[in-house]
């Protein structure tokens, strides 16, 4: 598939997305059945984990494992891959806003901007400034 430009894989890498979101609820695949796309080549491949595993926040009690699933991807270099980690921390946050300041704050000197920007969209001022990355100090 080399010869497709990436506009064209980005097509498909939202059908992708949504193919796999279709699949969870019923329990068809596990989340887990994905642990290799976190490494895949492909960033459209990389992206649909996080993005697919936002159904599943509707029926999960604790979102540890999910946090802890997605820790690999933190550091990944790919625009793409960090606004679907972003939008997955954001849908996240609204249910568990305590587990996810948590796991941000461990990674807020390290990870791409983005996540951030994306995870804490719906914060107040002060969570946000509470996440921003340290400044160089004088």
């Amino acid at each position: 598939m080399a010869f497709i430009r990436d506009k064209e894989l980005g097509t498909y890498g939202r059908s992708l997305q949504r193919s796999i979101i279709e699949v969870f609820p019923d329990g068809i695949m596990p989340y887990t059945d994905m642990s290799s796309w976190r490494y895949d080549a492909s960033k459209w491949k990389r992206r649909a984990v996080p993005v697919a595993m936002i159904k599943l926040l509707k029926t999960v009690e604790d979102p540890v494992q999910l946090l802890d699933f997605i820790r690999p991807m933190m550091m990944d270099k790919e625009r793409v891959v960090h606004q679907g980690l972003g939008w997955f921390l954001r849908e996240t946050w609204k249910k568990y806003p305590v587990q996810v300041e948590s796991f941000l704050l461990v990674w807020k000197d390290s990870s791409p901007r983005l996540i951030f920007q994306y995870a804490t969209e719906k914060m107040t001022p002060e969570n946000k400034a509470r996440l921003k990355k340290a400044g160089k100090k004088n």
